[in-house]
């Protein structure tokens, strides 16, 4: 069921029937200010959608709908968080803070995304300066297939559940994150993770100057987007991304000149056979891979964004 109105939805959940209700939308909904509290009798409830810019109130009780496997674009309050952790069955969580964490709500999330054990896709969306969270105390889940923190926070270095678990994201596909400082030995990582078809990982302060792509690494990749701040060199390895459609980096020309290495090799000829390249004084490189774009590589037109998910 859609909703379109608030009174629609008072009456519908006021109806008996109502119980057997799987699915609730109640995306474009300015006017909807707070949801009644019979919602949370909806036991058979499976898919909850909300809009990200809606601040709609939810009872207490929200802990009781454990047949949730969706629950998209919820803004995040410290008794949610608390209540989140009943949601065992949660495969999807796209979930939104709009101030800095607090100790409080910090410590909830990360309980709660802990006992989540079913989770495939999450999602985060807000306004805070750091995502250091979990530490080691998160081991994701293996079914884990969507991580999408690009545009919240910067973690300080690679999360420490990627590093020390790698062996539990053998289905991971899809990776966006950024850190401060982006090292070798985390491309190395990253490199092996079997299923990984996208990944947009940025860095913010980077101190590396020369970072090596390996050898016969990200065999599944079809989209490579890395961008370093300030542009880094970047070399690639032979046999390296055999599958990439589409690679966006950073290349860091004037640095290369700066240490007096003009006739730097940076390996693109490693990537396509065939390579056009077009370099942008200040944007960053855009490779376009496969048969439909002829091994076309180009900068990004002015005002294009570089990371192409969607945002809050």
């Amino acid at each position: 069921m859609r909703v379109v109105q608030d009174d629609l939805i008072m009456s519908r959940l006021k109806v008996s029937l109502v119980v057997f209700l799987q699915v609730l939308d109640i995306r474009s909904n300015s006017h909807l200010q707070e949801l009644p509290p019979s919602i949370i009798k909806l036991k058979r409830l499976i898919c909850l959608q909300f809009d990200s810019y809606d601040m709609t109130v939810i009872p207490d009780g929200f802990g009781n709908l454990t047949s949730l496997e969706v629950l998209n674009e919820i803004l995040a309050s410290l008794n949610i968080l608390i209540e989140l952790c009943n949601l065992t069955r949660l495969r999807v969580l796209t979930i939104g803070f709009y101030d800095d964490l607090s100790l409080d709500v910090e410590g909830a999330f990360v309980e709660s995304v802990c006992k989540l054990t079913n989770i495939q896709s999450l999602t985060l969306w807000g306004s805070f300066q750091s995502t250091d969270l979990f530490g080691g105390r998160w081991v994701p889940s293996q079914h884990l297939r969507i991580f999408n923190w690009f545009d919240v926070g910067v973690f300080s270095t690679l999360p420490a559940w990627i590093r020390r678990y790698s062996s539990h994201l053998s289905n991971l596909s899809e990776l966006r994150i950024r850190v401060k400082n982006l090292q070798e030995e985390d491309l190395q990582v990253l490199g092996r993770l079997p299923s990984l078809r996208v990944l947009y990982l940025r860095s913010t302060h980077q101190t590396e100057r020369l970072l090596v792509i390996g050898a016969d690494a990200f065999h599944c990749r079809t989209t490579f987007a890395v961008y370093l701040t300030p542009p880094a060199q970047i070399m690639f390895g032979g046999g390296v991304l055999p599958r990439a459609e589409e690679v966006h980096f950073r290349f860091g020309v004037q640095l290369a000149k700066d240490e007096g290495n003009d006739d730097f090799d940076s390996g693109l000829g490693n990537l396509l056979q065939s390579l056009v390249v077009e370099f942008s004084k200040n944007e960053p490189l855009t490779i376009l891979g496969g048969e439909e774009n002829g091994g076309c590589a180009q900068a990004p037109t002015p005002g294009s964004s570089e990371s192409p998910q969607n945002s809050h």
